[in-house]
């Protein structure tokens, strides 16, 4: 499949997801991005062009992931003054809807 292919199916499902569950997913990424911006806060997307063409995408995937899990911090106070926006309460929130 293209990627524009999967681009149309991902818009299809979007599309047809409950207005609540597509809230949930539209806070949580307001809550990462509000995240992200304290972690690193002079970040800015720089893309580089692939020197990896002749490669398959899932061994250039392996090979540029690299997560830092010792930057951890606190983020209830994001996501306790983030949320109060949005009338979700996410200790109500149903597991199918993390993972379907």
């Amino acid at each position: 499949m293209s990627t524009g292919e999967i681009s149309g199916i991902a818009s299809n499902f979007w599309n047809e997801i409950p207005e609540r569950e597509s809230q949930f997913w539209t806070e949580l990424s307001h809550i990462t991005k509000e995240i992200h911006s304290i972690e690193y806060p002079n970040y800015k997307y720089s893309p580089v062009k692939s020197h990896n063409q002749n490669k398959s995408s899932k061994e250039v995937i392996s090979q540029n992931t690299n997560l830092d899990t010792s930057v951890l911090k606190d983020s209830s106070e994001i996501v306790s003054h983030t949320t109060s926006e949005i009338d979700i309460d996410m200790s109500e929130v149903d597991i199918d809807m993390i993972n379907p």
